[in-house]
This record gives structure tokens, C-alpha cells and sequence, in this order.
């Protein structure tokens, strides 16, 4: 399944970095994206720790194409809302289905691909 896809610009002179914190992320993109790293507990089982991801904006930059849910992790709300905003949201635009017609079979390779009835 697709997700909406968004594209974030860094406006400043500076480097923007945010982490996809699991529990707001991947909860709203319906999947998980973090790495997973295991470890022996105290009880020598195995242990598994989801380590999130995080992206890195240079300045006066363009982000890679980033899920939308991006926009719901605190440092990119609050870069949003700053004054003057540290982030632009550009949209990018979802694909446009073609419709395909329908190839109609014509009687001859309807008789090719039916099975014959007489005995």
C-alpha cells in the first residue's frame, strides 16, 4: 500500500535533524520502519529494541520524499510553526491512474480459447 508522501525544505542556514520516533510514526503509517537489535537479557533470552530512524535536512535543503506522518513528530511541528518557519511542506502529487480499456476478444479467439463441445 502506498502512503502519502510528503517532501520537507529547510529554509534556514542550518542543518535540521529529527528522529521517527516509533510510537508516533510507524503508529500512523500503519508499519513498522525500525531497525530491530537484539540482545541477551540478564536471563540469556533474547531481547528486541526498535531503534527508530531519523533524517537529516542540510540547509536550504530538500528532504528525500518522507511519509506524512513525519509531520506529527515534535521537532518538525514545532519547526513548522516557528516564526519565521524553519520548514516548508511541498506536496508531491500522486499519480494519476490511466484507465485502460478493456481489449474486447473478438468471436474467432473466442472460439480458440473455448473448449469444443462436439463429440
Amino acid at each position: 500500500m502506498a502512503t502519502d508522501q510528503i517532501i520537507l525544505v529547510n529554509q534556514r542556514a542550518a542543518p535540521f535533524l529529527a528522529t521517527e520516533y516509533h510510537d508516533i510514526v510507524c503508529r500512523r503509517r500503519d508499519r513498522c520502519d525500525c531497525a530491530v537489535k537484539e540482545s541477551l537479557g540478564p536471563d540469556n533470552k533474547p531481547r528486541f529494541k526498535k531503534l527508530p530512524k531519523s533524517f537529516h535536512i542540510e540547509a536550504k535543503s530538500k528532504s528525500r520524499p518522507l511519509d506524512r506522518a513525519v509531520l506529527f513528530i515534535p521537532q518538525v511541528r514545532d519547526a513548522l510553526k516557528a516564526s519565521p518557519p524553519w520548514l516548508k511542506v511541498e506536496e508531491i502529487p500522486k499519480p494519476e491512474k490511466k484507465a485502460t480499456p478493456k481489449a474486447s476478444k473478438s468471436k474467432a479467439s473466442k472460439a480458440k480459447t473455448e473448449p469444443s463441445t462436439e463429440a
